[in-house]
């Protein structure tokens, strides 16, 4: 199966995705009517569902938010089931997992994506936003596309950009 269509988009794959978590949602739903236990369904939903949402984000994060819309639908469906036991932020989950990614690639030197990620910012003119930024700050990559904005070294560097100077 191809992760990708014609359009270069990820429409498939994250319908793939949302169809397998909510066979798995399905799953849980019978266990909470032959067990009659919430906790179950939460440990169901960080065990087996959540590991299925979280696979290989960064790769396809720049998805349309209408197709990403298809697995917050699946983790609300599960938050509702476990009766609000769960909190789960898919979103700032796959922000972070896209940042620690970006993270190691950018400390390791040898790594073969290091040579694609943007240098430290150095600014031409002393303005207030040059004043502002941190230590670390990196120039923000040149994006002609919102779908290419919204790809990982982009996005990531915009992420990576919006942190604190101790983070």
């Amino acid at each position: 199966m191809s992760f990708w269509t014609q359009k270069l988009s990820f429409e498939s794959h994250i319908r793939s995705i949302a169809t397998s978590a909510s066979s798995k949602h399905r799953i849980m739903k019978h266990a909470l009517c032959l067990f009659a236990d919430t906790i179950l369904v939460s440990m169901c939903f960080w065990s087996f569902l959540l590991p299925v949402l979280e696979y290989c984000s960064p790769v396809w994060m720049s998805s349309a938010a209408s197709h990403l819309g298809l697995l917050d639908h699946v983790v609300s469906k599960a938050v509702r089931l476990s009766d609000g036991l769960l909190v789960c932020d898919l979103e700032h989950r796959h922000r972070v997992a896209a940042l620690y990614m970006f993270y190691k690639i950018h400390c390791n030197p040898n790594h073969a994506l290091e040579a694609a990620f943007s240098q430290v910012y150095v600014p031409a003119w002393l303005t207030r936003l040059a004043v502002s930024v941190h230590s670390r700050h990196l120039a923000v990559p040149m994006c002609r596309t919102v779908q290419f904005g919204r790809s990982f070294v982009p996005a990531c560097v915009q992420l990576w950009n919006s942190l604190d100077e101790p983070c």
